[in-house]
């Protein structure tokens, strides 16, 4: 008996190999802050990290986005 596993972004089967989307808690959770409160970014922050199994595709779509916003903000950062 073998196992298949599907992407848990768009649903489909993998077939190669799986790849691990990590993120914090509060992310996903809009509606409740997890863990404590950065005082000079008012952002939430927690160590707690959600995984999901993802395909290549959505896998590259995720984390190239990321990387774009990444690039902005580098860009556009303060040098003190």
């Amino acid at each position: 008996m073998s196992v298949k596993y599907y992407c848990d972004a768009c649903g489909k089967e993998i077939v190669d190999r799986k790849y691990k989307f990590n993120y914090l808690c509060h992310i996903a959770d809009k509606n409740t802050i997890c863990g404590y409160v950065d005082i000079k970014t008012m952002q939430p922050v927690s160590g707690r990290e959600e995984i999901k199994d993802v395909c290549l595709t959505c896998y590259n779509k995720i984390y190239f986005g990321a990387f774009e916003i990444f690039e902005e903000i580098n860009k556009n950062k303060d040098i003190h």
